[in-house]
């Protein structure tokens, strides 16, 4: 649970909703709880936190997507309910974040896990920017049946049946870094 200004600056945190994130509550009191939230999220998110300041409604409960702390996701269920000032006036908002029960355990791509060589990083790189196999085989100097063959391998390590599969999987396990372009896979999967 956190207590957020107008503005959406968070005001105060307990312990565990700061946890969730991955900060300590001294790190996450301050910033924009905007910032904590998947930027797809946002236009769907802000008119129902501008619906509660205005006073509209009291409360609505959405599904997000979260980022964590080194850009990891979670998913789950965000409340929000206006606090009224003295006057009866949206003074605050309450904010409460319920991660989704499989998200509580570690997920099945191993977090903190080195499961990818240089050489699979820059295919799984290539493949979210959209490059052909025959793209990558030119740029890593490999033929098109070797590129498949780490494709397919990339396939079988995160248990998806196909590249888009593949790509949303690496972005939801925090595989691939979000909010850059061109894609890139996070220093932590690389050994």
């Amino acid at each position: 649970m956190a207590n957020l200004d107008l503005d959406l600056r968070v005001l105060t945190a307990n312990k565990y909703f700061s946890q969730q994130f991955g900060w300590s509550r001294q790190d996450v009191v301050g910033q924009d709880f905007r910032d904590l939230l998947h930027p797809g999220m946002l236009s769907r998110i802000e008119p129902q936190f501008t619906s509660l300041a205005l006073g509209e409604r009291p409360r609505f409960v959405e599904q997000m997507v979260a980022v964590r702390a080194r850009q990891r996701m979670f998913v789950g269920e965000l409340t929000g309910i206006a606090v009224a000032d003295g006057v009866g006036l949206a003074g605050s908002i309450m904010v409460l974040v319920k991660p989704d029960k499989a998200e509580q355990e570690p997920r099945s791509a191993g977090q903190n896990k080195k499961l990818l060589n240089p050489l699979h990083a820059r295919i799984l790189e290539g493949v979210a920017k959209g490059d052909s196999t025959v793209q990558l085989a030119e740029k890593l100097l490999l033929s098109s049946s070797a590129v498949e063959y780490y494709v397919a391998t990339l396939m079988r390590k995160l248990k998806v049946p196909n590249r888009p599969a593949l790509v949303s999987k690496s972005y939801s396990t925090g595989i691939l870094g979000i909010g850059q372009w061109p894609p890139k896979v996070t220093t932590e999967f690389v050994k």
